[in-house]
């Protein structure tokens, strides 16, 4: 099925779905490997963040550290 980036982009969002991944079109899945044929395109304006490390304690977890990850992209 073929179909325009505008019409990729209304499904994604009346879907709520978080972005779509674009590929290649003779690029294959190779499992583990990120060779940039594959690239995935956020549309959604939610926040990924990341654990940087945990302190254990005694009912499960006593601290935590996250970051986020910020691009320049846009950034002057």
């Amino acid at each position: 099925m073929e179909a325009s980036a505008d019409e990729i982009l209304t499904a994604i969002r009346e879907h709520g779905l978080e972005g779509v991944v674009g590929k290649r079109k003779e690029s294959l899945y190779e499992v583990g490997k990120r060779t940039g044929s594959w690239t995935k395109h956020r549309v959604n304006l939610a926040q990924e963040f990341v654990i940087d490390g945990f302190m254990p304690g005694p009912d499960g977890l006593d601290s935590i550290t996250f970051g986020y990850y910020a691009t320049t992209e846009g950034m002057n």
